[in-house]
This record gives C-alpha cells, sequence and structure tokens, in this order.
C-alpha cells in the first residue's frame, strides 16, 4: 500500500545531473556524478491561519555521502524555523537490502520535517486543541507558484534563511528567482 505522504518524484521531477571531472593522483580522470532534488508542502497548522511551509532535499555530494535537508518555517503567531541535515555513507548500507538512493533520503527528510511539526504543534497549540484542523496532519505537495506568493505577500522571509542553508543546488537554483519578485501593490478602491 502506498503512503500519502510517498516523495516518490512525480514525473515533472526537477533533476539535474552535474559531472565533474578532476585529475586523481594517478593522473587519471574519475568522473563523480552529482545529483540533487527537491520538494515542497504546505502544511495546515490551524483551521484558520496561513500554513507551514516545508522543503525536503535529497543530493550526493562527490564524496560519496547522501544527504537530505527538512527546512520547516513556520507562520506567524509562533513564527519560527526548524532546519536539519541528514547524511549516510554509501558503505553504511553496502549489505542492507534497502537501496540508499534519492527516494530513501527525501522520505527520511520528510518524516523529520512530520517531526517538526508535530513539536511546534505541541509547544504551541496543546491548549488551543479547538484551533487544529481535524485528522491527521496533512502535507500537501505544492509547486513554485505557492512559494511565488508567498513571497509577493511580503510572508516568505525564510526563504533567505533555506536559500543560505541548503546544500541543495536544486533548491537554491529554485528560489534564487522567487526571492527577486517585488512585492504586490496593494491600494483601497
Amino acid at each position: 500500500m502506498k503512503s500519502k505522504y510517498s516523495v516518490a518524484p512525480p514525473n515533472s521531477s526537477i533533476e539535474r545531473t552535474v559531472k565533474s571531472r578532476f585529475a586523481c593522483r594517478s593522473c587519471q580522470t574519475l568522473e563523480l556524478r552529482r545529483y540533487s532534488v527537491h520538494r515542497v508542502y504546505a502544511a495546515k497548522i490551524t483551521q484558520f491561519g496561513p500554513p507551514a511551509v516545508v522543503f525536503v532535499t535529497a543530493y550526493k555530494n562527490a564524496g560519496g555521502y547522501h544527504k537530505a535537508e527538512s527546512f520547516c518555517a513556520f507562520p506567524k503567531p509562533h513564527d519560527e524555523q526548524a532546519f536539519f541535515r541528514l547524511r549516510f555513507d554509501d558503505k553504511s548500507f553496502k549489505d542492507s537490502p534497502v537501496e540508499l538512493n534519492d527516494e530513501f533520503m527525501l522520505e527520511e527528510a520528510l518524516a523529520q520535517a512530520r517531526i517538526d511539526i508535530g513539536l511546534h504543534i505541541e509547544k504551541h497549540y496543546t491548549e488551543k486543541a479547538s484551533l487544529l484542523p481535524p485528522g491527521e496532519l496533512q502535507l500537501q505537495e505544492v509547486g513554485p507558484a505557492f512559494i511565488a506568493h508567498l513571497r509577493v505577500r511580503m510572508t516568505a522571509d525564510f526563504l533567505w534563511d533555506v536559500k543560505d542553508k541548503t546544500e541543495c543546488e536544486d533548491l537554491r537554483a529554485a528560489i534564487e528567482p522567487i526571492l527577486s519578485l517585488p512585492a504586490i501593490s496593494r491600494s483601497p478602491l
């Protein structure tokens, strides 16, 4: 049975392969593949307020480490951030029946985000259960337009922190053009 929180890359997945070449000590050329993927989710924290924003990433660095990141940005009135980086060495999964890949790492990052959201709710809303949405926490995958709307409404200052702290080239490349968007102009009629 497939989980409703599956992070398997969709057909329109943004995935880049970067080939780096360098000369090793024996003067041979070694080619390493590096990739990075990211997903963005919205998580309704309260029935009436804006959602939390969750970024998860997966990438493999040139040293052979699979890494993932989880960025949770919570809205006002309890705006705070929970950012974590996860890491596994390929060798640690050598004899494992489970393949260490981007899907595995995205699931781990998403699990970290669920923990962070749960801790945020416990910290700020334990005494305010009537504000919480009914049922289980829902993480809805969203696209760049969602983040762009937050930016033009001037409710996405957390993007600067995510951009500065991520090691995922794909996520940084997706955020940079959104950060250059101007605030929307509003005037009463």
